[in-house]
């Protein structure tokens, strides 16, 4: 009894040591891929869908591996201490990505180059977890035959994630990727350290101790960094860099200027008077007579101290670490920052607009192109509603730097300034496009308040007093030329494009990305069917056959299969509730990405005491009537959870939907288990797993590259709720069959 006892107890350490060995590797390689791969959430999902496959190729391939051998549990710490050193390996490889892709200088990484890439260097870490699974599960097999082992495992994996999920947290809010990857090994070597091992740890204890010492890991993240950037042109000159709760920064010197980069992608070139001059003359003349602006984002490159030179500016910036990193290395102009009219605040803009008290003539954005959920939460109608609520009598609304083109936009560009076009137009009663390479929208609820001009713009130019060195007022007379804003206008309305882009149907990103990969790879009829329905219709009715076909009949040969569709169902479902959440989370409060580990680990939280609740009472439960009964709390849940978000405002809030989603998935899951031993007579070693993290992974590939930014929420979750349907049909059936045959043979 004891060594049955002291077996099931080390079989728990191992689950725990396994969920929080798997999430911490795959978050931190997540925030690694972010870091080179620009942070669309389209990259996100391709990343997690393919860990997801991995792991669900290894959990099927163990189960085929263990289900004939008895392996002894040595096996396992040294599975696991060897998977983490590969998970290093792919860490700094990931670094390299250009050199393995071939990418020439200069030019930007593809959706082919990263989704081959991601493919390769993950698959090995992720089946060898996955693998690793399946291998508990086996080794628990004789503990009890009254619980599903492979759920007895999959609750205590969960509360490894949760457990490493809030250190995470916390960990990567100060410290770098490598030296959480690095304490996640020690962390796993000292569970591991028995009496029995401790001289054969001692050596890699000691290794990974000095390699945590804090300048150590540094030295590493800023020779990966290095070789990155010089892999993008061998001339770029990494000055600095820093982690902060958002990302990676760095500042780079290039041609002689220097320029901020986060996550990969350029925010802005530090210092550039001339192009900021000309933005703060072209903008604030458009005001008869401003007092006071507000600028949203976008001012590490100074556009708010050219701005003060006018008038009272508030500065708001959410990552407030990005822009004093930025602010330290603009030397030549670090003391105008401290003029009495500038006031910085480091806030969520959308936040502070919904409860401060304050009212602007002008309202400034400036995040940049759209290029992800992050920043697309600024142009969605429910933000320019806000806006709206915030601007004085006569005040105006202006976007500038937005992605567009001087002369011909190509179709994906148009329809990104046909969708800001139209949902600008839902909130104003006039909206005035300035063309070029970055574009410039004002915006207004007066009809007759902007002007075009060019001579009444130069009034109002001169009334400000100003000398500046790099704009003349002449200049209005090309930037406000009534011959390209009538073309820029035609064009723009010759669109067929009516969506509006809002926070329940982001559709904004999805341009953005295809406007990236048009200009890496040219043309491509495949690419062009993301931006229309019918890439949608394919994967729908592609997903629906062959649902539809493994569901048909509750009896036969194939119960088997179809109950682990239904497992595959179930993980559809929960990456669907989780993928909202967290868009509709990083929409409504703009930290997501600061707060991915703690969504993982309360999500967990609920699936692993879901999963632990329900399997300590399997052997008292009719396990199709409680799934059957869980699935129709699933199908509520997702049709109601849309209207559910409009009314949510508080974090934790969201906390308590992710944990119960989190419990749905996992109370499901033992009791799919149950039901796969009754239909087979076999013990359920890793299969179930396979289809749960395959369900989830096909989940992460569509539903954050199609179904949300082509659908919006409502409908990703009311395919979600039909997919639920028909599992729930089938357990139903299934029942009903079970219940029939006992009552012929009684």
């Amino acid at each position: 009894m004891f060594n049955l006892c002291s077996a099931r107890a080390q079989i728990k350490l191992h689950a725990a040591s396994l969920g929080a060995a798997s999430t911490g590797v795959q978050i931190v390689l997540l925030r690694q891929f972010m870091t080179i791969l620009y942070g669309n959430e389209l990259v996100i999902g391709v990343v997690l869908a393919l860990w997801l496959l991995w792991m669900g190729v290894g959990s099927f391939l163990g189960h085929a591996w263990w289900k004939r051998r008895d392996p002894g549990q040595s096996i396992f710490p040294i599975l696991l201490i060897f998977n983490l050193i590969v998970a290093i390996f792919v860490y700094g490889a990931s670094k390299y990505v250009r050199h393995f892709m071939q990418v020439p200088y200069g030019e930007h990484l593809s959706f082919a180059d990263l989704f081959v890439f991601a493919g390769s260097v993950l698959c090995a870490p992720a089946m060898l977890f996955g693998f690793l699974y399946s291998l508990l599960a086996r080794l628990s097999r004789t503990l009890d035959s009254k619980k599903e082992t492979a759920a007895f495992i999959y609750g205590y994996e969960a509360i490894g994630t949760f457990i490493v999920g809030i250190a995470l947290t916390f960990l990567l809010m100060k410290y770098s990727n490598l030296f959480c990857l690095f304490a996640l090994v020690f962390l796993q070597l000292v569970l591991f350290c028995r009496k029995d091992r401790i001289l054969a740890l001692l050596a890699p204890l000691i290794v990974f101790a000095l390699l945590m010492i804090p300048p150590t890991p540094r030295k590493f993240e800023g020779y990966l960094l290095r070789k990155y950037w010089e892999s993008v042109d061998e001339t770029i000159v990494l000055r600095d860099w820093q982690f902060s709760r958002f990302g990676q920064s760095s500042i780079l010197e290039w041609g002689g200027e220097k320029f901020l980069y986060h996550n990969g992608t350029k925010v802005a070139a530090l210092q550039n008077n001339i192009d900021n001059q000309i933005c703060a003359a072209t903008i604030l003349s458009q005001h008869p007579h401003p007092q006071r602006i507000l600028l949203i984002e976008g001012n590490a490159g100074g556009l708010a101290l050219q701005c003060a030179k006018f008038v009272h500016v508030d500065v708001m910036e959410m990552d407030g670490a990005m822009f004093h990193f930025a602010r330290r290395h603009m030397d030549s102009c670090s003391g105008e920052w401290n003029r009495e009219n500038i006031h910085i605040e480091v806030t969520d803009a959308r936040r502070a607009l919904r409860h401060i008290d304050a009212f602007w003539d002008m309202i400034i954005l400036n995040v940049g192109a759209p290029a992800t959920a992050l920043s697309n939460r600024y142009y969605t109608q429910h933000f320019f509603a806000l806006v709206k609520e915030r601007l004085a009598a006569d005040g105006i609304f202006t976007i500038c730097h937005f992605p567009s083109a001087e002369n011909y936009l190509g179709e994906e560009l148009l329809s990104l300034n046909k969708i800001l076009l139209n949902t600008l137009q839902s909130e104003f009663a006039d909206v005035l496009a300035l063309p070029g390479d970055d574009a410039i929208f004002f915006a207004a609820d007066s009809p007759s308040l902007l002007v075009s001009t060019a001579e009444e713009l130069e009034d109002r130019y001169r009334a400000f007093h100003l000398s500046q060195q790099h704009f003349i007022p002449q200049m209005f007379h090309y930037i406000y030329s009534q011959q390209r804003i009538d073309d820029f206008a035609a064009q723009l309305n010759s669109a067929a494009e009516t969506r509006i882009n809002s926070d329940y149907s982001p559709i904004s990103y999805m341009f953005d990305f295809l406007i990236w990969h048009k200009i890496i790879r040219g043309d491509s009829a495949m690419m062009r069917l993301f931006s229309t329905n019918g890439i949608r219709l394919i994967f729908l009715g592609c997903i629906l056959c062959v649902i539809l076909s493994l569901l048909a009949s509750a009896h036969g040969s194939r119960a088997a299969a179809r109950i682990r569709t239904t497992a595959f169902i179930v993980g559809f479902m929960g990456m669907a509730l989780s993928m909202v959440l967290v868009l509709a989370f990083q929409t409504f409060f703009g930290y997501i990405y600061a707060w991915i580990s703690f969504a993982t680990a309360t999500y967990m939280a609920g699936m692993g005491a879901a999963t632990l609740i329900v399997n300590n009472r399997i052997a008292h439960l009719d396990a199709a009537r409680v799934l059957g009964r869980i699935l129709g709390i699933a199908i509520i849940l997702q049709l109601a959870l849309t209207p559910i978000l409009t009314f949510m405002n508080s974090p934790v809030l969201y906390i308590l939907l992710f944990m119960s989603a989190g419990a749905l998935v996992g109370a499901a899951y033992p009791l799919i288990c149950r039901l796969y031993f009754h239909a087979t007579s076999q013990p359920e070693l890793g299969s179930i797993y396979a289809a749960d993290v395959l369900g989830g992974a096909v989940g992460a590939l569509f539903i954050t590259s199609i179904l949300i930014p082509l659908s919006g929420f409502f409908f990703t979750l009311l395919f979600s709720a039909l997919l639920c349907l028909s599992a729930w049909i089938y357990i139903k059936k299934r029942q009903r069959t079970v219940a029939m045959s006992e009552r012929g043979g009684t």
